[in-house]
């Protein structure tokens, strides 16, 4: 079995991605998404407050603080949920994921993509996972 996803390359430079399925486990309320694989980012998932509204995320938040700081300097608190986090036949799982007040796009970290066999060829813009 084999997912594969062409580049984003209305962004530059071109930006591969993951559609994943965001869904609150409580309502099993479910949104399907782009999530631009960002391999700085050490965490699982940090969606933006838009889906965080959308899939009523405030219903499981967690007490726990956590902090992103941009360019060394500006730093921005988060906010953690539970969500299952699922792409396509490849993966599902419970995860804790992040909502950043200010970015407009998905970010899908390390946490899951250290999960995956995923392949990104950058020279023909196809990002590729497989089992």
């Amino acid at each position: 079995m084999k997912y594969v996803e062409k580049y984003d390359i209305s962004i530059a430079p071109s930006q591969p991605f993951l559609k994943m399925g965001i869904v609150n486990p409580i309502t099993n309320v479910r949104l399907e998404e782009r999530a631009y694989v960002d391999t700085g980012f050490s965490g699982s998932l940090i969606i933006t407050k838009n889906v965080y509204e959308k899939l009523k995320l405030s219903l499981i938040e967690v007490d726990e603080e956590y902090y992103a700081i941009h360019a060394g300097h500006f730093i921005t608190k988060l906010k953690p949920v539970i969500v299952i986090v699922e792409i396509g036949e490849f993966y599902h799982a419970r995860k804790k994921i992040f909502v950043h007040p200010y970015i407009g796009k998905i970010l899908v970290g390390r946490d899951i993509l250290n999960e995956l066999y995923i392949c990104l060829n950058g020279p023909k813009q196809i990002l590729e996972l497989k089992d």
